[in-house]
């Protein structure tokens, strides 16, 4: 549901409408869409969740891991379509990585979880 809020969140902005999720996901908004990666860090649910709907939206996505993630939750994430950037070391350096990755890139950060300098937002 977070990737469907931003892209449905780029379209209000871009054409000042507000689309329903099958808006978002006909492609007829895809001038807007389509440019968004969306990134995040994650050892395992919330990696699948943002891998899924990227891919359901036809965006690219890079999800961090930890060195501690399994190789089955690191397969299941890639069978959603990401790209895994695995980590040396713990989930907070997987967050850090995602945010200084997503900023130099201008990737969009799917947290699921939030503090200063680390929640959803579109990198500039």
């Amino acid at each position: 549901m977070a990737v469907y809020d931003v892209l449905a969140g780029a379209i209000g902005e871009a054409h000042h409408v507000n689309t329903g999720f099958a808006g978002v996901l006909n492609g007829k908004h895809k001038k807007v869409t389509s440019p968004f990666i969306f990134s995040t860090a994650s050892s395992g649910n919330h990696g699948r969740s943002v891998a899924a709907g990227a891919k359901l939206f036809g965006n690219r996505c890079f999800i961090f891991l930890p060195k501690f993630t399994s190789a089955e939750k690191e397969a299941a994430i890639r069978e959603r379509g990401a790209e895994v950037i695995r980590i040396d070391g713990d989930y907070d350096t997987a967050v850090a990585a995602c945010k200084r990755r997503s900023q130099e890139n201008g990737w969009t950060i799917i947290s699921d979880t939030s503090w200063e300098g680390y929640d959803s937002y579109r990198a500039a």
